[in-house]
């Protein structure tokens, strides 16, 4: 950190803190489900209880997802 702040003094850069955030938004896909899901979903169910007997297709869905804007 302390070559990263001589850098940023070297351009006359004066930070006020040292904090580095990343919140990046990247691209994900949509996710196809159907109604009954989404209420399932929306009823805050985990993707276990909603896929139980698909372990592969509970592993890949966010339940937590939400769009952005």
């Amino acid at each position: 950190m302390k070559a990263f702040d001589w850098q940023l003094h070297k351009k006359d850069y004066i930070p006020m803190s040292g904090q580095i955030v990343d919140a990046s938004l990247v691209p994900a896909p949509k996710q196809r489900n159907t109604g009954s899901e989404r209420d399932a979903i929306k009823s805050g169910k985990s993707a276990q209880e909603i896929w139980p007997d698909e372990p592969n297709k509970a592993a890949q869905k966010d339940t937590d997802a939400r769009w952005t804007l």
